[in-house]
């Protein structure tokens, strides 16, 4: 059934490269970017591969193929690049994957969804299990007893316990007509049902547990009373160790500490997003513990408990900070040497020797590489969008507004090394407008840049990703100084010798869409 519906032929000619690896010291490193003609059509095609994911044990890959209209769970052996499961995933949308073992992986997706007892409709959340040796799917909690009807994020997964093979997933609980309560269930990998294993009530948000399915702490947060509490298990006995009213969570939990004896929170500090912690013993706040000047924390990445693996900051291209000081070296050799791209660590073998990364921006269109640390070498995989052949260049520049602000732009040049002068801008305002751009392969502004155009893409106040100065100098500055920033990018480019002053628009959506009709209204000569 797998071979009538994958496409044998494109995995074997993109996964054969595999025999072939770069040395990471090499002078040919870095992939410089093709001069075949693009085909303008495949810049805006759906990623064909995504949610690339490698077993603990490093002996097979899973992935989500697109083939057509339809997305399809593929898993494929490390070493022999053989096809060993699958299925169409078409039914529903796919999310993404994960390994929870060697032999299970989890492929997350959602559906709309609509009752008749329930107003409007929405996005209904999933997630099933796969097998590798029996071949079969579960979905997990699907036929638990007494889950609420009508609830999304039913997929989401706090922890896994080895021993039991029991997954830790939270839950709306309740029937129609009653306020569900959010209760944590324990669900078997072998059949997907859930059972209750520890009550939460309506205001409860989070879930923590162990490695052995202890629960450690329950956060809560009532909108209507406006009570934020955590609370904390670590004794046996439930105990209240933060307590606040506030009409808005000051923080959200978003990890344990390493060692298991704190939770990890965002907060600010100065002019940065950083990462504090809380004790579980006595609710005692320490930091900020992580934090970079000039950027903001984007992320906490854990471990299916939830543990801290590392912490990853924003700005023009991401970076890393581990637990510990070997894997902060093996991030910035492969940072270093894809210097104009972001560099993103996607999964581990267990023995921490091979990492699964992804490159998108100059050196490539999301390509996923697998590093070998002991080796010091990388093996190309798949690339999210294999038709791409040309990559506009990317170059981050710091531009002064009129006020003497800096900010932190992108320009995408034409695909055509020989344009780079006097050239037609599109000025491309992100969404949010608490977002940012960063060097990444943008497929908007890379079909752009193939159509001859260069891209401007402003990080103007208000925007995330560069600390709270650049953004909180947005608030009420809508059709102000933020569409200030966007002009003054474009007077700075033509300044340089870059633009032609007279073959320059503006486009967006959200709030890159208000900026437009802001920058035709207010701008009309520019």
């Amino acid at each position: 059934m797998i071979s009538r519906l994958l496409n044998f032929g494109v995995y074997l000619t993109l996964f054969g490269c595999l025999c072939g690896a770069q040395i990471l010291n090499a002078k040919d490193l870095s992939a410089s970017a093709s001069s075949d003609q693009p085909n303008i059509s495949h810049y805006g095609q759906l990623p064909e591969y995504r949610s690339l994911a490698i077993s603990p044990d490093g002996k097979h890959y899973a992935l989500i193929q697109r083939q057509g209209n339809q997305d399809f769970f593929v898993i494929m052996n490390a070493q022999t690049l053989e096809l060993t499961g699958g299925f169409n995933a078409d039914k529903y949308k796919a999310r993404g994957i994960h390994f929870v073992s060697n032999e299970h992986v989890v492929l997350e997706s959602s559906k709309h969804t609509r009752m008749m007892q329930v107003k409007g409709s929405w996005e209904s959340s999933s997630a099933f299990v796969y097998n590798l040796k029996t071949k079969k799917i579960k979905v997990l909690l699907s036929n638990s007893k007494g889950l609420f009807p009508a609830q999304e994020g039913l997929g989401l997964i706090v922890g896994f316990n080895k021993n039991s093979r029991e997954l830790y997933m939270p839950a709306y609980a309740g029937r129609f007509g009653v306020t569900p309560k959010y209760h944590l269930y324990r669900v078997s990998l072998k059949n997907g049902r859930g059972k209750v294993h520890a009550k939460g009530n309506s205001s409860t948000i989070q879930w923590f547990v162990d490695g052995t399915g202890k629960v450690l702490a329950r956060e809560d947060y009532n909108p209507s009373t406006q009570n934020h509490e955590i609370y904390s298990n670590v004794s046996g006995n439930w105990q209240t160790i933060y307590s606040y009213k506030t009409p808005i969570p000051e923080f959200t939990l978003q990890a344990l500490s390493d060692d298991g004896s704190r939770l990890l929170l965002l907060s600010g500090d100065g002019n940065n997003l950083a990462v504090f912690s809380m004790s579980l013993k006595d609710g005692d706040i320490q930091g900020p513990l992580y934090v970079r000047e000039g950027t903001d924390v984007g992320d906490l990445e854990t471990d299916i408990n939830q543990t801290l693996i590392a912490v990853k900051y924003s700005g023009f291209t991401p970076s890393y900070e581990f637990n510990n000081a070997e894997d902060n070296e093996s991030y910035s050799i492969l940072a270093d040497h894809f210097s104009y791209s972001s560099v993103n660590v996607h999964g581990k073998t267990a023995d921490n020797n091979k990492w699964l990364i992804s490159v998108s921006g100059n050196e490539g269109a999301g390509a996923y590489k697998l590093f070998d640390r002991a080796q010091t070498k990388l093996y190309n995989l798949v690339s999210e969008y294999p038709a791409v052949r040309s990559i506009g260049e990317l170059k981050a520049l710091n531009l002064s507004a009129r006020d003497g602000m800096k900010i932190p732009s992108i320009i995408t040049l034409p695909t055509d090394p020989s344009k780079r002068t006097n050239l037609p801008l599109i000025a491309l305002p992100h969404g949010g407008p608490a977002t940012h751009d960063s060097l990444r392969f943008d497929w908007l502004a890379q079909y752009l840049a193939a159509k001859g155009y260069a891209v401007l893409q402003p990080n103007f106040r208000g925007s995330t990703g560069f600390g709270f100065a650049l953004h909180d100098r947005g608030a009420g500055e809508w059709g102000q100084k933020m569409q200030d920033d966007v002009s003054d990018g474009v007077a700075a480019l033509v300044q340089a010798g870059y633009v032609d002053p007279e073959r320059v628009c503006i486009m967006g959506a959200s709030y890159g869409g208000y900026s437009a009709l802001a920058g035709a209204a207010f701008t009309p000569d520019l």
